[in-house]
């Protein structure tokens, strides 16, 4: 089984919000709904799944935080994969995201190696945006954030 892990930023504005990043690299480029993400990553050997959720977090935004979470979510992606999100409130400036790269060969069989950042930008959107913007596959995250904290 793929374990990874991740974190669900919210802020209390004129309304609730969460962070959401659109991944970078050429395959989003002119994609908007449907492909915006939650900070996540796989659980590298001998990490906790919060220090796995904490340190992909940094990598993607350039943001720290010690926030203690406020709410887990732990969902199953699809056959094998298990995620584990932890909630916490926080207000960044988004516009500050400094995400870290990849290299892939673009165009493919070009053999031309492009240097992309994993993540192109993040937004703060409404729980009802979220659910129009989120990849399908984290839908989830969003409905049980919503479940959790109408209780």
């Amino acid at each position: 089984m793929t374990l990874s892990a991740g974190i669900l930023v919210y802020r209390l504005k004129d309304q609730m919000e969460v962070m959401l990043l659109k991944p970078g690299g050429p395959f989003y480029k002119n994609q908007d709904i449907g492909v915006w993400t939650i900070p996540k990553g796989e659980i590298h050997n001998n990490e906790s799944p919060y220090e796995a959720a904490i340190r992909e977090f940094q990598e993607e935004t350039g943001f720290v935080t010690d926030q203690k979470p406020s709410h887990f979510i732990d969902i199953k992606l699809r056959k094998g994969k298990s995620l584990s999100v932890f909630v916490l409130q926080e207000s960044f400036d988004i516009s500050k995201i400094k995400s870290n790269s990849f290299a892939m060969e673009y165009p493919k069989g070009s053999g031309k190696t492009e240097n992309f950042p994993e993540i192109e930008k993040g937004k703060w959107v409404s729980l009802d945006e979220a659910l129009i913007h989120i990849h399908s596959k984290q839908k989830t995250i969003i409905e049980r954030f919503v479940d959790a904290i109408d209780k």
